[in-house]
């Protein structure tokens, strides 16, 4: 008796999955590279703090660049995930802590 699998594995590192994985994470980092100038000319000089989360903003074009090495997908994709999730952490500690309108 076979057993057949109703959702065959699916290859998790295409060279299809790595091209759409550069381009979202270039687009973050367009993204957050707007946001950053559009801070620096509404606001100003960022200090210490803003600075670092404008890098934060930034930081997805230096995963779109380890792409094109031989590390795996799979941690890049998750190296994307807790990046984000530390750039909310701190966007809200940032702007209040738990009063802050960044907590969901």
């Amino acid at each position: 008796m076979a057993v057949h699998d109703k959702f065959p594995a699916i290859a998790a590192d295409t060279p299809a999955l790595r091209r759409l994985f550069v381009s979202v994470q270039v687009s973050k980092a367009v993204l957050g590279a707007v946001l950053g100038v559009a801070f620096v000319s509404f606001v100003g000089r960022p200090d210490a703090a803003e600075a670092i989360a404008i890098a934060g903003l930034v930081a997805p074009a230096a995963l779109a660049l380890l792409a094109f090495t031989a590390v795996p997908l799979s941690i890049l994709e998750t190296t994307a995930l807790e990046i984000f999730a530390l750039l909310i952490g701190y966007l809200a500690a940032l702007t209040g802590g738990v009063l802050s309108p960044l907590v969901v």
